[in-house]
Formats: structure tokens, sequence, C-alpha cells
């Protein structure tokens, strides 16, 4: 979300164009290849263009960011898709309080990663809306409020289900400029899905998420700064035979900039999220991303790190043999960026990701080299 404060351009337009080549676009091992009927590597060639409006309005802010493009594939046609981004909003300041208001809708062919086997092409659409309002009150008091809502909906109506999320989340405690700021937060989510298309299989049962815990933050300096939340999480299923189910969730991030040449960041995230495939009432996921930052010159800009993550999918049982569950990844990546003039740069992206899985077919090694030039207008 873009902040009141920045100094960002009122209106850009980007026009970019990017291609990249992927060693493993099946996700999975070379029988999944040949069951999805696909060529295992693939050259895709993507043109897109991004506008966003930044729009002071006093101490008022409204923003857009609108993206569209097309993914043209060399070898596996029945995967070409259009690719839609929006997202919007404003922010208002009401005496010590201020209000949020954001929106999004997105359209994209979903990875393949995150599909059963018997589902290759599948346009993936979501749609959200939140709200929120956040007060820092006399001697250190702060607090905020936020109601959200989301949808998921998904072209390919066998082995894939949709659904939508409803929550809602608050926290009050004490904040100043040297000790930072701390919060009693609690959280409450109800999720519910879509009918089943297939008659054999039994509809989805919805799940309830229930969150309470402490959030911090806090600028250390110029140089570092972070937050982090931890929870004690009930998932608390509409099915009697999966029950209810606890653990500790949270977020958490850190940014540390060593040198005007040099920075680094660690996130960290887990949760529950509802399934789009049928059977499993809901998954939980846990990442944890670290990477550096590194200026060359003014004008060649380079990040490297990694990212680890896992996926447990959640319900009575394994019940397609088809699906990839209890999944484990792990992601090497690299960048390198020229500015190129005032408004166009260039960038070089190197990764590798691999993934282990049950039943293990769908355990996959992938490098991927992109090469990605921006004109910005």
């Amino acid at each position: 979300m873009p902040s009141a404060g920045g100094a960002q351009k009122p209106f850009t337009v980007d026009v970019i164009g990017a291609i990249l080549y992927d060693s493993n676009a099946a996700r999975g091992q070379d029988q999944i290849a040949v069951a999805r009927d696909l060529h295992k590597s693939e050259v895709t060639y993507s043109p897109s263009v991004l506008v966003t409006v930044n729009r002071p309005l006093g101490r008022n802010l409204v923003f857009l960011s609108a993206a569209g493009g097309y993914d043209f594939h060399k070898y596996n046609k029945q995967l070409e898709s259009g690719r839609v981004d929006v997202s919007g909003g404003g922010m208002a300041r009401l005496g010590p309080c201020g209000l949020s208001l954001t929106g999004g809708y997105a359209v994209r062919q979903s990875d393949l990663e995150d599909l059963p086997l018997r589902v290759t092409r599948n346009r993936q659409t979501t749609r959200s809306v939140a709200a929120q309002t956040s007060c820092f009150v006399g001697t250190g008091l702060t607090g905020f409020l936020g109601v959200s809502a989301s949808d998921t909906s998904n072209s390919a109506d066998f082995n894939l289900v949709d659904s939508d999320s409803v929550s809602l989340n608050g926290g009050f405690g004490y904040g100043n400029r040297r000790l930072g700021t701390v919060q009693v937060i609690g959280g409450y989510t109800r999720s519910s899905y879509g009918e089943s298309a297939n008659p054999l299989v039994r509809n989805q049962p919805g799940f309830n998420a229930y969150n309470i815990g402490l959030q911090y933050s806090r600028e250390i300096g110029n140089r570092l700064s972070g937050n982090a939340s931890i929870t004690y999480q009930t998932v608390d299923s509409s099915d009697p035979l999966i029950g209810s189910s606890s653990n500790l969730s949270g977020t958490g991030a850190l940014d540390y900039r060593l040198n005007s040449r040099m920075g680094l960041n660690l996130i960290y995230s887990r949760g529950a999220a509802p399934s789009i495939v049928e059977g499993y009432d809901y998954i939980l996921d846990e990442s944890v991303g670290l990477s550096a930052r590194y200026s060359l010159s003014s004008r060649i800009q380079s990040s490297f790190g990694a990212r680890w993550a896992k996926t447990d999918y959640k319900g009575r049982t394994q019940v397609l043999l088809d699906v990839p569950t209890d999944e484990r990844t792990r992601a090497l990546f690299a960048q390198v960026s020229m500015q190129l003039g005032r408004t166009a740069t260039v960038s070089l992206n190197v990764n590798q990701t691999k993934r282990t899985s049950n039943p293990d077919v769908f355990d996959y090694t992938a490098y991927q080299v992109g090469v990605t030039a921006k004109k910005s207008f």
C-alpha cells in the first residue's frame, strides 16, 4: 500500500517485456509431464502494461495499480492465458486516527504446482476488499480494527472448489519512539466452500480460525526496523470427524541496512488458509525467506537469497492420489538489474526450486532463467 508521505509520481505507465526459460513447467517428474500432455521445459514470452496512480488530496491519498498482460508459450499452447491484476483504494486522516479502504481483482492461469494431476488449464479469479482504522491517542495508547473479505473461483470445475473468507481483526496497546509498539491482537476468520460439481465427492466442509497473541514493531535508528506477531491459533472444522486443531502462527519481518550499498531482509509467516483442492478442509502454510541486496553502482543493483516453505493439507484422509500433499519447497534466487537512461531498466533473474511431496511423483527440481525489460512513461 502506498504511503501518504511518499514521494511517488502521481501517474506512471510501465511497458514491460519478459522472456523466461523454465526447465520443468510440468512441476513434477517425467511421468507427470506425460500425464499432463506437456512439454517438460518451456519458454514463455510475457508482454504487459502497468498503470500506477498515486493522488494526494491534502493529508489523504487515493491510489490505483492496474496491470494487464498475456503469457505466450513456445510449446504448451494450452497454458497460454491473459493476466489481470488491479488493486486500489484510499487513505484518510481523521484526527488521531487513520482509515484505509482497499480492494483487489486478479485473474491468471494457476501455477501447475498448485493443481491436481487431472487439471492443467485453470483460470483462477480472486476478489478482495478490506477496511482498517488505526489510532494513536494520548500518551502512547494505540489500537486498530479491521475487516476484510475475499473469494476465489476457478474455471476448472473438476477436482477444484471455490472458496470465500471473511475476517475480523483488531488490537490495542502502547507505543513510543524509544520502546516501539506492543499490542495485544486477536482475529476471527470464517471460510466456506462452494458445492462440488462431482456428485461422488462430498461438499467441502468450511472452518473457523481464531487467533490471539502479541504484535511488536520498532525502528532502531535509520538502519534496522522490524515487526513480528505471534498468536495461538485454533482451527475449528465444520466436519465433526476432523474436529479442531491448535498451533502457533504468526508473521515477522526484519530489515537491516548495513551501509549505503548493502541490506538484509528476513520474513516469516505461518497460518491456515482455504484449500482449492476438493477433499481437503484447509491447508497450513509456513515459510521463511532471507534475502540480501547490494548496489554495485548507482545504476546496477543486485539481490540474492533463499526461501523455504512447507504446506500441509488437512482433512479426513488423502482422498486423491493425484494431488501433491505434505509439500516441502526450497528456492534459491538471484537478480541483477541495470538502469538505462532515466526511465528504462533491464534485469536478469536466475532461480532454482526444489520440491518434495507425497506422493513423490510430484517431486521436482526446476531451473529458471529470465530477462525483463521495462520502460516507464
